[in-house]
């Protein structure tokens, strides 16, 4: 009887882990992948010949204006009287970088920029901005769109937080700047762990829900495997 009963439990345990495989399967077949050929690079993205229904969102991936311990402003990144410490690869982690050859700490503040560059100008976007280690602001110009936790250049100054958003905005202009305010002061590496991903409402919004559905099965799959 007992043997009958662990054959069952077996039975049922390669049965959840089939599922899940083929619903992850599934999920990642008819998710459309970016246009990898749009990405940031030295600090600028240049969404010309971006074309929605082609291309899909656009996942930032790439070289990204990176400021050590500064947070700047729009107007002041406009001013030209700042220069970038280094361009740093998103996504990633700052304490896997050097400046005037020493390795970054993974404690610490800085300023993450993108320039955008022939955007449709007057149309709806949106993005999904993933967890950043470990608080954030982020701004469209002078905008603040986004934010988690609270940003300082202390610890006392600071507060963490960690959960994904989507925000929806309208650029007035075909060019604009996304500039993310980045401290951490909890965790031992720092920075633009993931990509945000770029694109219209519906596509972004779609992405999110495939997420969201992804980690549920994921949630799923391993709860049948730790009751048998």
């Amino acid at each position: 009887m007992k043997e009958k009963i662990n054959k069952k439990r077996l039975l049922l345990l390669l049965s959840a882990v089939a599922l899940s495989v083929t619903l992850l399967f599934c999920i990642f077949s008819f998710s459309k992948p970016d246009a990898a050929r749009i990405h940031p690079e030295k600090g600028v993205l240049d969404m010309k010949g971006w074309e929605p229904g082609r291309d899909g969102a656009l996942i930032l991936r790439g070289q990204w204006d990176f400021y050590w311990k500064r947070f700047l402003s729009d107007r002041e990144l406009a001013t030209g009287g700042y220069e970038p410490d280094l361009a740093a690869d998103v996504p990633g982690e700052w304490n896997k970088s050097q400046i005037d050859g020493q390795w970054l700490p993974g404690m610490g503040y800085g300023t993450y920029t993108v320039r955008v560059v022939n955007a449709p100008e007057g149309k709806p976007l949106s993005m999904r901005i993933p967890p950043y280690s470990t608080a954030y602001e982020l701004y469209i110009n002078d905008r603040l769109v986004s934010s988690n936790g609270k940003v300082g250049t202390s610890k006392e100054e600071f507060t963490p937080e960690y959960r994904p958003r989507v925000v929806e905005f309208t650029p007035a202009e075909s060019s604009f700047e996304i500039i993310v305010h980045i401290a951490n002061f909890v965790y031992s590496r720092g920075g633009m762990w993931y990509a945000l991903s770029l694109g219209t409402p519906e596509q972004i919004h779609s992405m999110d829900r495939t997420i969201v559905n992804k980690d549920l099965f994921l949630f799923g799959a391993l709860s049948v495997m730790a009751l048998y």
